[in-house]
């Protein structure tokens, strides 16, 4: 149904029910030449566009590293509370040629794997 209306992309997010489609979703998607954003780094490989994703590595180690403090004798409420989510960026660029979207240098430059 959504295919039937004039969208210029389409974004789904970590869904375990949009995963076992993916493949599909990306396919349909394609074949009208709409960009597909995800939020799952290994969607670039089945047919996503762009994915940005939270390092969940990188969240970890943050995490143990307020534990050691912790576990060190810091009073947690003596931890400042802020969002930490440190993004890496996935791109297809094969399907970008295909539509005919460039990028601009910078936002190459950023991201993580470029998927030719």
């Amino acid at each position: 149904a959504i295919l039937a209306k004039d969208i210029d992309i389409f974004l789904t997010s970590g869904d375990n029910t949009v995963s076992l489609a993916l493949e599909t979703i990306a396919e349909r998607l394609h074949q009208k030449k709409i960009p597909y954003f995800t939020n799952n780094f290994s969607d670039v490989e089945h047919g996503a566009f762009i994915s940005v994703v939270a390092d969940y590595s990188e969240v970890g180690r943050e995490t143990a590293y307020m534990a050691e403090k912790v576990f060190g004798g810091m009073n947690p409420k003596d931890i400042p509370i802020y969002n930490f989510a440190p993004e890496k960026i996935y791109v297809n660029q094969a399907l970008a040629d295909e539509y005919g979207i460039r990028f601009q240098k910078q936002f190459l430059d950023r991201a993580n794997k470029i998927k030719g």
